[in-house]
């Protein structure tokens, strides 16, 4: 999906905009009613407890009114080995609480689901992944009822890795090649494709089958296969500002589909929960994502149901000692609470941050009185340049419109200090001090006789890793330039990542007392990368060649991804945990970003010896 944000402007727009639909539900900030001139109404969440011990795939209403979930149950057996099952749970009281009703067949407990769809009758359907005795994998689909009864039937060599079961009954699949598919169990299985070669996700609504594509959506009957006309209004609120939907794991989906008990279309993203009735003329947004945990960059739903004008969310929330822990978000609408928040808290940084995006979420939904208006210098698209953003920041802040909160990344702290433009975070500092406490050399770093006017939230550590005997060759760029020139010693992405890699580690030798910077210095940092640039180019193989001739084709586009795959501020060496404990690698630079990548490093060292 697109990660552009809208101006706060927009968003404050958006909360009092009004439902355009006949008979919608109330659309977010729409006013139910007024209170003293405030609109008032708004969807508010609750994070639902779900069964213990237990990995949850999917969520249904079903026709009699419950709500059923299925997916892994996980128990340790006299033995010590953990046994897997999968099971049903119901809840009549809205998921507030869920009793278990129904077990699959005993023997799929050797098998993996890929992927589990529920019904409205309460039975469902999964693709079965089992080993074959070789090492490979047979994959089957499974059919089940409501008690868990159960027949399978042999895929041939399809691969199917998402399943909807669609109202009328139609089960439609995503298949290997991108294509949409109907799938029927009878003497087999039977595969009618729908869409060849254009199918990212798969989904349904009401009787239909979903096929969203590269900037399309395509509607069938999910009983026949038929084609439906496509529905231009949906398709443009879908795809606007260039949104694309990538699917990236096994466990969630940048989009989730639903539909209620009339057949009107629900669909969530991080931007909220929106409303469309299938051909009609309007899509409304529900539930805003920006006052909600759906804004929360690790929050990717995984399924989503709705029941009585309720929403129901299903996400993975974090990794367990059997697999992903799922939590499950109610949003339930709320007459008495303000539209739109009485209280704004503005927060600003340079360039789009998941954390930022992650506290301001998090930080909502513990005040929902309080709006977090999160502002972005640059979002990438829109041909801002660093000068620009800082230049317009600087104009809001001399004009008294700056922001509460300033995320100072790639920002001078000392220069805006000295200007008195930041507050004194001391008393911050103490109590998180007297809490849990903080490394106070790194923290406060900039604390000065006056005040503290940053904390410092996140810090790595350049390293190097690898043979010991090589050290001795990284105490300067001479020494560095011979190690470029063995074969092997680098990668060429080491390379590649090296000015961001040895920044931190030269730039404050560039600083005069006066405040200048050494060109002496700089000209030293930059004369050292060109030499060992130049001995590793001398000596590199194939593959580095082609990845010098793919930064060529495509770049600075291509160093970016390099960067925002390894954290943007030089390689981590996590990601070198595999090579080092395989010995296919000698020698890294870059930082220890986490506790994750200092436990792949000395897992490594533990096999080999020698990192």
């Amino acid at each position: 999906m697109g990660n552009d944000r809208k101006t706060w402007k927009r968003k404050i727009a958006a909360l009092l905009a009004a439902s355009l639909c006949a008979g919608a539900l109330p659309a977010a900030g729409a006013a139910a009613e007024e209170d003293g001139g405030m609109a008032m109404g708004r969807y508010v969440e609750t994070e639902l407890a779900l069964p213990e011990n237990a990995t949850i795939r999917d969520i249904v209403r079903r026709d009699d009114g419950t709500l059923r979930i299925i997916g892994s149950f996980y128990e340790e057996e006299e033995s010590g080995e953990v046994r897997e099952s999968y099971r049903m749970w119901d809840s009549s009281d809205r998921g507030d609480t869920w009793e278990e009703t129904a077990v699959l067949p005993e023997e799929y407990e050797n098998g993996y689901f890929v992927t589990l769809a529920l019904a409205r009758d309460g039975g469902g359907a999964g693709v079965l992944m089992e080993d074959d005795g070789s090492g490979d994998y047979d994959y089957s689909l499974v059919t089940f009822d409501a008690q868990g009864n159960a027949q399978e039937a042999d895929l041939d060599g399809e691969m199917i890795t998402q399943l909807t079961i669609a109202d009328n009954g139609g089960l439609v699949g995503w298949a290997a090649g991108s294509r949409a598919v109907l799938l029927e169990l009878s003497d087999g299985v039977q595969l009618q494709t729908l869409t060849d070669g254009d199918a990212r996700i798969v989904a349904s609504a009401g009787g239909e089958a979903l096929a969203l594509g590269n900037g399309t959506l395509q509607r069938y009957d999910a009983a026949t296969g038929e084609p439906i006309a496509r529905d231009e209004v949906l398709e443009e609120a879908l795809f606007a500002d260039g949104a694309s939907y990538e699917v990236t794991t096994g466990s969630s989906y940048p989009i989730v589909f639903a539909s209620d008990e009339e057949g009107r279309l629900f669909y969530c993203t991080s931007k909220g929960i929106y409303s469309h009735v299938m051909e009609g003329g309007v899509v409304e947004q529900v539930v805003n994502g920006d006052l909600s945990t759906l804004a929360d960059p690790s929050v990717q739903p995984a399924a989503m149901e709705t029941k009585d004008q309720s929403f129901y969310v299903l996400y993975p929330r974090e990794s367990g000692a059997y697999g992903s822990l799922y939590g499950l978000l109610r949003f339930d609408y709320n007459p008495d609470m303000a539209a739109a928040p009485e209280k704004e808290i503005t927060v600003y940084s340079l360039k789009e941050n998941a954390d930022v995006q992650q506290a301001a979420a998090q930080y909502q939904k513990l005040h929902p009185d309080t709006y977090v208006n999160y502002q972005i210098g640059m979002t990438g698209t829109d041909g801002v340049t660093v000068s620009d953003a800082l230049r317009t920041l600087n104009t809001d802040i001399l004009a008294g419109n700056g922001p509460d909160v300033l995320v100072l990344d790639g920002m001078n702290i000392e220069t805006y200090a000295q200007k008195g433009l930041l507050a004194d975070l001391s008393g911050i500092a103490d109590e998180l001090g007297s809490g849990d406490g903080l490394v106070d050399a790194v923290a406060c770093a900039y604390r000065t006789e006056e005040l503290l006017p940053a904390i410092v939230t996140k810090f790595s550590i350049p390293v190097v890793a690898g043979e010991a005997e090589l050290f001795g060759q990284t105490k300067d760029f001479a020494g560095l330039a011979g190690l470029a020139a063995q074969t092997g010693t680098f990668t060429a992405s080491d390379i590649a990542m090296l000015p961001e890699i040895l920044y931190p580690i030269c730039a404050g030798s560039w600083k005069k007392e006066d405040g200048t910077i050494s060109q002496e210095g700089l000209m030293e940092y930059m004369e050292g990368l060109r030499k060992i640039t130049d001995a590793f180019k001398e000596n590199m193989s194939e593959d580095d060649q082609e990845f010098y001739d793919l930064a060529a084709e495509y770049g600075d586009a291509f160093l970016e991804e390099i960067m925002a795959a390894t954290g943007g501020s030089g390689m981590s060496l996590g990601v070198y945990g595999m090579d080092f404990a395989a010995e296919n690698l000698r020698l890294a630079l870059g930082v220890i970003n986490g506790m994750y990548t200092w436990s792949d490093l000395t897992s490594a060292n533990r096999v080999t010896g020698k990192c």
